[in-house]
């Protein structure tokens, strides 16, 4: 291969890079992942708000359900 092969492959690469990052970022952004960064911040050094056993925080559409 030649040397501007590789700068076209690797342009290629980053700029997929990017448009995933930015995927992400308006994931996030849309669905108010973004809205409270300090209150997530805090909640990790208050042991009151969260106490042992009981979780307060899920990954992205696995919510707890409710019990029947």
């Amino acid at each position: 291969m030649e040397f501007t092969s590789y700068i076209i492959l690797g342009l290629f690469f980053s700029s997929f890079l990017f448009i995933g990052a930015a995927c992400v970022l308006y994931w996030a952004y849309r669905n108010g992942q973004l809205n409270n960064l300090e209150a997530g911040a805090r909640s990790i050094f208050d042991e009151e708000e969260e106490p042992l056993g009981t979780q307060t925080d899920f990954f992205p559409d696995k919510r707890r359900k409710s019990k029947r």
